[in-house]
């Protein structure tokens, strides 16, 4: 009984391993539950038994996005911090997320089908508690996401695809720059994209001259 307890739990872990994968490369729409099965070495019902289809799979994923989200969110607010360290540390920790949890994070990111109701569902309920909590940090810039206005949807959106955008075209950059994705990169990366944030394209280049 143990051994078949193990088994299933194994197939469940593997078929979420393999469609973010799949999800990640090829888009949700690309993928069918068939290459899905044959991914994660299961019978093709049993993602039925699981999550009841595509969608189902979509929904666990997204649930493991936003809980990691929501969790880096709170571990980067430290009230005694400046306003340079908070959105330092921020991006910091979004960042090792992602490098620890990328297919997972690509989906998450991405644009994701919104004919989809418990998809659009789950992905507004989340972004309002994301919205909430991020505003302990935000607050220190006078900005507050709660509030619809112009500033919030613009800014909001452009800092999460600023994170995001060196692993969208991590293979790329591979290929042109010949770099090596080690942790000094990264440390460079999260404070090049800090700095940006913070200071603008022109205040990058002054402190870079400081």
């Amino acid at each position: 009984m143990e051994n078949n307890k193990k088994i299933y739990g194994d197939a469940f872990e593997r078929i979420v391993e393999a469609s973010a994968e799949l999800f990640a490369e090829n888009a949700f729409h690309s993928v069918g539950v068939r290459e899905i099965a044959n991914k994660a070495n299961v019978n093709i019902s049993m993602i039925s038994y699981y999550f009841g289809g595509k969608s189902g799979i979509l929904i666990e994923i997204l649930n493991r996005f936003f809980d990691m989200q929501l969790n880096t969110l709170k571990i980067s607010i430290v009230e005694t911090d400046t306003k340079e360290e908070s959105i330092k540390r921020l991006f910091r920790n979004i960042v090792d997320m992602i490098r620890n949890n990328t297919n997972i994070c690509l989906i998450g990111f991405s644009d994701l089908p919104n004919n989809v109701p418990e998809v659009y569902e789950l992905k507004v309920n989340k972004t309002h508690q994301m919205m909430e909590i991020g505003n302990q940090i935000s607050t220190k810039f006078c900005i507050d996401f709660c509030k619809k206005d112009e500033l919030t949807h613009i800014l909001g959106p452009a800092m999460m695809s600023m994170l995001i955008s060196h692993f969208t075209h991590k293979n790329f950059i591979s290929q042109i720059y010949k770099v090596e994705f080690d942790n000094t990169y990264y440390e460079t990366y999260c404070n090049a994209l800090a700095e940006l944030f913070l200071y603008g394209i022109t205040g990058f280049s002054n402190q870079k001259n400081l």
